[in-house]
């Protein structure tokens, strides 16, 4: 029987014993933490969004406009509507979807189920060339048929893809920079608002609406066979978030729970040798019903319902800079005499300030998470809130295209990656799992979205944005500070990474006055937590008793239970 002490690692209570807790990770395993590690991989990863979001979201952008001035009315909000309905029910399956196929894949047939969207919108262009055209291919029947099913399928795809590229990311990034990696592949993400309105502005200012179509299809394309590219990150961290809140007491393992300990232990490394992880049987034998059934259980954790508030309002937001920004800077110009070109322009070199507030955003925040943690963050995004909502408010009342279109713009953009990127790394880091609540968060999002984007069909003049900016300013204000009250996990990232990726210790809690406990380390991710159920659940005993005692709820372990107290395995 191998030693257990081989997979040992210390969890230091202090930052006095932080030296002495790296020393014996770094000799206790084989493979210390290499926080940048995946770096590259999650740069492919963003790189791809970029490329892929600069079409669709330079597109959702501008539909709104350019459709009712080719002819189409609301065609571009009910667009936009459908496409987030969707992309919420996408969400739904994605759990399932990324069982069964992993990560990359699901990213990159989410990318497919873009492209039509990203041609069919080549119709409303060409018919700006002639508006007076008869032809069926150009009349209201066909083209908002063809335009609302290609935005089913966009929908379905980011509803998809979206969850998979945060679990990705997640993956990618350790304890100590969760921070910096969501915001890195938020920069990129939403970079891709500088770059679609860049194009949007100078292309749709000189040029017909089909060459921006074009331009834009190819981009997206480009991007999507990308992903197909992409490699798995090498996990380095794990979700076991009660030891960290864990007593400071011993656990002993007896010879009985040693020998069960073992032999999964010999299990695993026989599926190893098959070329088959733990994991992979279990995703094998998961059913849609069972990947629904897990969301639907996930919506109503009770940590998650604090955290939920703010995740729908990210919808909220998405509807408000797509259907109205654009919109509102368009009135304002139109009342100032200027043609359909150069309203077009002039908007779209405003939402470049909106990327720029994007990226800007999310590192900011992300600096905040890392060094002062995510309640503090919940402070600052409140801040940002406030000043968004009285520079809105302030433009409506101005009302004329200026500096101040910019300075709204960029808090828009700035408000939205930090939000954005503050969920994200909570998700990614606060819960046992990253497929479900990741889906959930996009299943909120889309809801909102969706509601909005049909209330604001609704909003058409200076008074009518003024109360509603007034009303989503207030919404966004106690949404979002919801998570002050979350229940934050004070985590520690201990784990490191075996020579085959595939093993991951588990921490162990240090007493600095006593001998150090063994603890099982065979811990290894969500997947492997149900696979692992003949093992049970590890008990310890209560504060006041100095010997704490482990089992497992397997009934050959049974008798060994003393005073316990339940801590999730």
């Amino acid at each position: 029987m191998k030693d257990i002490n081989q997979n040992i690692a210390l969890l230091p209570e202090d930052h006095k014993n932080r030296q002495k807790y790296e020393d014996a990770r770094s000799m206790n395993h084989k493979g210390p933490i290499n926080d940048y590690l995946n770096f590259g991989k999650a740069f492919m990863c963003s790189l791809g969004f970029l490329g892929l979001y600069t079409t669709i979201y330079s597109a959702q952008n501008i539909q709104t406009v350019v459709f009712q001035r080719d002819g189409y009315d609301s065609l571009g909000f009910y667009s936009n509507a459908v496409a987030y309905l969707f992309q919420g029910l996408g969400s739904v399956f994605c759990v399932f979807i990324q069982e069964k196929i992993g990560d990359i894949l699901t990213m990159a047939y989410g990318a497919v189920l873009n492209i039509p969207f990203m041609i069919i919108i080549i119709l409303p262009a060409l018919k700006s060339e002639n508006l007076k055209s008869k032809s069926w291919v150009y009349s209201n029947g066909f083209v908002y048929a063809m335009i609302l099913l290609a935005s089913v399928f966009n929908g379905f795809g980011q509803g998809i893809s979206q969850p998979s590229s945060g679990t990705y990311i997640a993956q990618c990034a350790t304890e100590k920079t969760k921070g910096f990696f969501f915001a890195f592949y938020w920069a990129f993400y939403m970079g891709s608002q500088v770059f679609g309105s860049l194009i949007a502005a100078f292309v749709l200012g000189a040029f017909d609406q089909k060459y921006f179509v074009i331009i834009m299809a190819v981009i997206g394309i480009a991007s999507c066979i990308l992903l197909f590219f992409l490699k798995k990150p090498i996990v380095q961290h794990q979700h076991d978030h009660h030891f960290a809140k864990e007593d400071k007491n011993q656990i002993d393992l007896n010879e009985e729970e040693k020998e069960k300990v073992e032999e999964v232990k010999r299990e695993s490394e026989v599926n190893q040798q098959k070329g088959e992880s733990r994991y992979s049987l279990q995703t094998k034998k998961l059913t849609l019903k069972q990947a629904v059934a897990s969301m639907w259980k996930f919506f109503y954790n009770k940590r998650f319902l604090v955290l939920a508030p703010q995740l729908f309002w990210t919808g909220i937001s998405i509807a408000y800079y797509s259907g109205n920004l654009v919109e509102m800077m368009s009135d304002s110009l139109q009342k100032d005499g200027k043609d359909d070109q150069e309203q077009f322009k002039l908007s779209m070199l405003a939402m470049v300030l909106f990327g720029v507030g994007e990226i800007l955003g999310c590192f900011f925040i992300g600096f905040i998470v890392d060094r002062k943690g995510s309640k503090v963050a919940t402070i600052f995004n409140l801040v940002i809130i406030l000043i968004m909502g009285a520079v809105t408010i302030t433009f409506i009342e101005v009302y004329k295209y200026g500096a101040l279109a910019f300075i709204m713009c960029f808090f828009w953009g700035f408000q939205d990656s930090a939000i954005n990127t503050h969920s994200q790394e909570i998700l990614g880091f606060e819960f046992d799992n990253n497929s479900e609540p990741f889906s959930v968060y996009n299943i909120l999002q889309c809801v909102a979205c969706f509601i909005f984007q049909i209330i604001e069909s609704a909003v058409n003049d200076q008074d009518d944005y003024r109360w509603y900016t007034i009303m989503v300013t207030g919404l966004g204000f106690i949404f979002c500070g919801m998570p002050f009250f979350f229940d934050f996990h004070e985590k520690l990232d201990t784990e490191t990474v075996d020579d085959d990726f595939d093993t991951r210790p588990k921490q162990l809690s240090l007493d600095s006055n006593s001998q150090i406990s063994k603890r099982i380390l065979d811990r290894q991710d969500s997947a492997e937590q149900k696979f692992n159920a003949g093992i049970g659940t590890i008990r310890s005993s209560s504060l006041d008793n100095s010997n704490t005692s482990l089992s497992f709820s397997n009934s050959k372990l049974q008798n060994s239970v003393t005073k316990q107290q339940k801590l999730v395995f």
